[in-house]
């Protein structure tokens, strides 16, 4: 499946695949930090969309995009504010798409 080529607005930066968007996170990231940087990691978080997450295959790179939004400057609100933050619907998915890739088996018995 192809997905459409993003931009995240206020950079140049674009990728068409969950592991491009955490490329360009990482380079965001990696910017000192300013006003400009904090809007352009707000605006790259929005930009990502569920397809992207639902299109990926590898586990470790779905854990490391969650702990990128999950820790450091592209962390989630603390709680009581998550619940219209962009990054709520997005960890949600990345946890449903990694229980689709590695499904949990029942423990045995003893």
């Amino acid at each position: 499946m192809t997905l459409p080529r993003r931009s995240t607005p206020h950079t140049r930066l674009s990728w068409n695949s969950l592991g491009g968007w955490q490329d360009a996170a990482l380079a965001i990231n990696a910017r000192p930090a300013s006003r400009l940087r904090h809007l352009q990691i707000e605006c790259h978080v929005i930009a990502l969309s569920a397809a992207y997450i639902d299109a990926c295959s590898s586990a470790a790179l779905l854990r490391s995009v969650k702990d990128l939004l999950t820790s450091g400057d592209f962390r989630h609100p603390c709680r009581g504010r998550r619940a219209d933050a962009p990054h709520t619907p997005l960890i949600v998915a990345i946890n449903n798409r990694l229980q689709r890739l590695e499904p949990s088996t029942p423990e045995e018995a003893p």
